[in-house]
């Protein structure tokens, strides 16, 4: 006899294996979706990872044509024309390392230093090639490279020097120019909010004021007694408590129905325009003054005394850090521009914070920025006669984009200073202590380089509009010097990705024209 289930209990058996059937289902179901969709992401980011590639590889590629560009557009291998002479030994105008002396390094004997000649191929303005973008296409990847002038920044290693007037004159310099950096925008920031956010900086500097939070970083250069605590990138200004990324970065604000830019903090202050090659200037280091002589081993003893105790012939030079591998035949040539800040190129809120206004009027300020933005005539007519190549011309409207072809002033020399009326008729003692502060010359560059893919046939249709789709941002900075062979360009920083794109801030940007889409 079998057993069997009631009749009345088969309909409920048959629902509980569909119940499981539709469980099975649904579970896999889901781990198909699940494995689907992982490997899409899988693949996705793959893709993106292999994009990711090819747009560093085609940008790094790209880029050594603009620094070819750089290089090649170095001026004033003669010597650093407008820099003035001045005491080498102090003030932070003046020296060449150290916090005692900020800024070039040179000797007074040195041939050219000093001299006011009017070769313009001397002096760095934004009428040099480096100073407009240049477009590259590789395949479907575009690349913009352009050069920001970090000799046009204040460097806040200013704040560290040990003269008490000067370091004080520093604090008031950076106070200013937080102070006027958004005088134009609705986050401008008070007097006493700049002093703050100074205080904050000077307190960075200072190594006793680091805790574990946020601690000093290591260096084999420094001894435990060692006070300051160097910034190693402006960034670094994102950890004090006032300093925000919308006041670190630039930004983009409408004003009046147009597009202007905010300038950040990255665009005024710098920390890497001290480059100096020093002796050591240990005193009473009888190692560090003797140049090593091999192994103290080998040899007759008497002999090895009598060589120790010759005199050198050159003590400096033997003690000098010499530079190897890519930086080989750097401390050559020219002398160091130190923290001079280039008037060429300079922000409007530097220019006007360089002194107090009661020295420098803002009359005076104005009219300097008006000399760098009025059209030389003399370019122009060179340019109209046909004595600029015109198949150039026609290159650089391409490669940049530039439908403004007009050639700017610029000072040519510290001397071009005069023919502004207004400078003309500031007091000996005011120019003297201008002159300590600037130059026209450069010599440390940020390179930027933008590297996106953009829709096929995109077309800007307003002024620092981006286009969607993959971007990459890159920076390195780099030295540009005059060497032994040539000139070379040395990598401070090398290249690394930033999150923002940057901009060069037009003087008057009320003055803009109508835009106009660049045709390449």
């Amino acid at each position: 006899m079998s057993l069997s289930a009631p009749p009345q209990s088969r309909p409920r058996q048959r629902g509980v294996v569909l119940i499981l059937t539709l469980f099975v289902i649904l579970i896999t179901f889901a781990l198909v979706t699940q494995l689907t969709i992982g490997t899409s992401v899988a693949a996705q980011t793959t893709r993106n990872g292999a994009s990711r590639i090819q747009m560093r590889a085609s940008g790094l590629a790209a880029a050594e044509q603009f620094l070819d560009l750089l290089r090649d557009d170095m001026g004033g291998e003669g010597g650093l024309d407008g820099m003035g002479t001045g005491d080498m030994s102090e003030g932070p105008g003046a020296g060449g390392g150290g916090f005692d002396s900020l800024g070039p390094a040179a000797d007074e004997g040195e041939e050219g230093f000093g001299e006011e000649a009017e070769d313009s191929s001397s002096s760095d303005s934004f009428e040099d090639q480096w100073a407009r973008p240049m477009r590259i296409q590789m395949g479907e990847v575009v690349i913009t490279a352009w050069a920001q002038d970090e000799c046009s920044k204040f460097n806040l290693l200013w704040l560290l020097a040990q003269d008490d007037e000067e370091r004080e004159q520093a604090i008031e310099r950076c106070t200013r120019i937080i102070d006027r950096l958004r005088d134009d925008f609705d986050d401008d920031l008070s007097q006493s909010e700049a002093m703050r956010i100074t205080e904050q900086i000077i307190s960075w500097l200072n190594a006793e004021s680091r805790d574990l939070d946020y601690p000093q970083p290591l260096r084999h250069s420094d001894s435990e007694e060692e006070i300051h605590s160097l910034i190693l990138f402006p960034e670094e200004l994102l950890l004090l408590e006032d300093v925000s990324e919308e006041l670190y970065y630039d930004q983009l604000v409408e004003v009046a129905g147009e597009t202007w830019i905010a300038y950040g903090l990255e665009s005024v202050f710098t920390v890497w325009t001290n480059m100096a090659f020093e002796p050591s200037t240990n005193a009473g280091d009888e190692e560090a003054a003797t140049p090593p002589t091999g192994d103290t081993n080998l040899g007759d003893p008497a002999e090895q005394e009598f060589e120790a105790n010759q005199p050198l012939e050159d003590p400096i030079d033997e003690n000098a850090i010499l530079p190897q591998g890519g930086l080989a035949g750097a401390a050559e040539g020219v002398s160091e521009i130190g923290t001079r800040i280039n008037i060429n190129t300079a922000p409007r809120a530097v220019v006007e914070s360089l002194l107090d206004t009661y020295e420098l009027s803002s009359s005076v300020t104005e009219a300097l920025l008006e000399f760098r933005n009025e059209v030389d005539e003399e370019a122009l007519l060179e340019q109209e006669s046909g004595e600029v190549d015109n198949d150039m011309l026609e290159l650089e409207a391409a490669l940049y984009g530039d439908d403004e072809q007009e050639p700017h002033k610029y000072f040519k020399s510290l001397e071009t200073l005069e023919e502004v009326d207004e400078y003309a008729g500031l007091d000996q003692e005011v120019k003297d202590k201008l002159s300590e502060l600037i130059g026209v010359q450069s010599d440390v560059f940020s390179v930027l380089l933008d590297i996106r893919v953009p829709p096929e046939g995109w077309q800007p249709e307003e002024r620092y509009q981006e286009p969607r789709g993959p971007v990459l941002r890159l920076r390195g900075i780099f030295w540009r010097r005059s060497g032994g062979d040539g000139t070379v360009l040395v990598p401070i920083i090398p290249w690394h990705e930033v999150p923002h794109s940057r901009w060069r801030q037009p003087d008057f940007q009320n003055r803009l024209g109508i835009f106009y889409a660049p045709e390449f």
